[in-house]
């Protein structure tokens, strides 16, 4: 911001941060923010996330968060009644160092931090299982949906199929033309859909019964048949290659992106099962191509003995709501951020992802939770005894975990010859271990497959150590 008569460079640099004009690209498509909002029906506070009621809904001229009055009979952000003229929100505010008195055009109620730009956007849910289970965690998913967000059907379709006396390239009765009604509908309405699928088997051996189906991705495939995955990898190219520049009045950029390029035709897809499918080299194989080859772009797993809905349905819950209703500028991001909500998923399993990111580089990362079982979040499963009876096949491993000073560290200890390999901190996993984010910092992430690299960390030798295979107490 230009400010009259001449300053030194001092002050320049003291200068705060404003938000100015950005550059537009020749022959851009500009649009006004509020001819956006004004394509969705319904829309929600970025504040405090309820429903914005439109005679009470104001909105920031610098950053064009919305912001919710209160009324006669109900709370919000913005005290009822104490609004004079254009404002300013609270984000804008601390961030051009103006202090709380030049919120003098509103009085303001609670923290008043923006948190979340939701908008309902239309959602096709297709929960594949087995006859015999009650309830998957993409129910919950929905009826949350339902609840908390306002989608009616008109935005929301919901396929269930079941896997029992199921044909192949067969799903419920009229669900491919209804799916592609949907589908049309919502891409006409300038919304492409988002498509979510969770197969939900819980068990490896039962997914032997369809025959030459049983590997997991061969099973959406046909259950959800060719035509409803290219109508969505249509969608995925006109949401990801949406041009649209949006300013507001001002010339300004917005907070947050209100267009489909982050709001809709994302691809996902859960696998319940135990041992996690993604794990099977036939399964993580096709995953690989089924993503490089732009049909998904989410595929998450989880790794544990038993993949129950009461262990992971808070992180499904939540990830599906972020994706539908929060938009996913980043995939990577989203997903941290779905793992910082709900940490409860990690206790009982790693959770595998696999994505693609916007350069066409396939990823994939396993998140785990810092424990005794798990040495930074990592299912090790490796001895250093040199006579380990069980070295050849599988050690029985413990891993003890300490706090440092440092940070954390973690040594690995055979049951089966009583080796023990050295401390371990995480400094010494640089570039193979991550921290997957500040506000958990017991969690963390690395590539998958494993790299090799760590598990020679563990068996390298401390300096001046003794003999490797020789027995130590635990």
């Amino acid at each position: 911001m230009e400010t009259e008569g001449e300053t030194s460079e001092d002050e320049d640099e003291e200068k705060p941060e404003t938000k100015t004009k950005f550059k537009l690209e020749e022959g851009a498509v500009v649009t006004l923010y509020e001819n956006i909002l004004n394509r969705y029906p319904q829309l929600w506070c970025h504040f405090c996330t309820g429903p914005l009621l439109k005679a009470h809904t104001h909105m920031c001229t610098s950053c064009g968060a919305l912001i919710c009055e209160g009324t006669s009979t109900g709370m919000g952000c913005i005290a009822n009644g104490s609004v004079v003229g254009p404002i300013t929100c609270r984000n804008c505010l601390v961030r051009t160092r103006s202090t709380m008195q030049g919120i003098a055009g509103y009085r303001l109620n609670g923290t008043g931090i923006r948190t979340c730009a939701k908008i309902a956007w239309p959602l096709l849910l297709i929960p594949i299982k087995l006859a015999n289970h009650d309830s998957t965690p993409l129910e919950f998913a929905s009826y949350s949906s339902h609840a908390e967000y306002g989608l009616t059907n008109q935005e929301i379709l919901i396929y269930e199929i079941q896997l029992t006396g199921w044909r192949a390239g067969l799903g419920p009765k009229h669900m491919v033309p209804t799916s592609i009604d949907f589908l049309e509908r919502a891409r006409a309405s300038l919304q492409p859909a988002n498509m979510i699928v969770i197969l939900d088997t819980r068990s490896t051996g039962q997914l032997q019964t369809l025959g030459e189906y049983e590997n997991s991705v061969g099973i959406v495939r046909n259950c959800i048949g060719e035509k409803i995955m290219d109508k969505m990898v249509e969608a995925s190219v006109v949401a990801r290659g949406w041009e649209e520049t949006v300013c507001l009045a001002g010339g300004t950029q917005p907070w947050a992106d209100m267009t489909p390029k982050t709001r809709g035709g994302w691809r996902v897809l859960v696998l319940l099962a135990c041992g996690s499918a993604t794990t099977v080299d036939d399964s993580w194989s096709d995953i690989k191509n089924i993503i490089s080859s732009n049909e998904l772009d989410l595929v998450v797993g989880f790794s544990g003995k038993e993949t129950m809905p009461l262990h992971v349905d808070g992180f499904i819950r939540r990830l599906v709501q972020l994706i539908n209703t929060a938009g996913m500028v980043d995939i990577w991001d989203t997903v941290k951020e779905a793992v910082v909500d709900s940490q409860g998923a990690l206790k009982m399993h790693n959770i595998l992802v696999a994505f693609r990111t916007p350069a066409g580089i396939f990823r994939a990362y396993e998140i785990g939770l810092h424990s005794p079982s798990s040495p930074f979040g990592m299912r090790l499963s490796l001895c250093g005894g040199l006579n380990c009876p069980q070295r050849a096949e599988c050690a029985t491993i413990y891993g003890k975990t300490k706090r440092h000073r440092h940070g954390h560290t973690a040594r690995i200890l055979c049951f089966a010859c009583s080796w023990r390999s050295r401390w371990v901190r995480i400094e010494m996993l640089k570039e193979l271990v991550y921290p997957l984010h500040k506000q958990v910092p017991d969690v963390f992430f690395h590539e998958y497959p494993m790299s090799p690299q760590i598990t020679s960390v563990f068996l390298t030798p401390a300096p001046n150590s003794q003999d490797m295979n020789k027995g130590a107490s635990l």
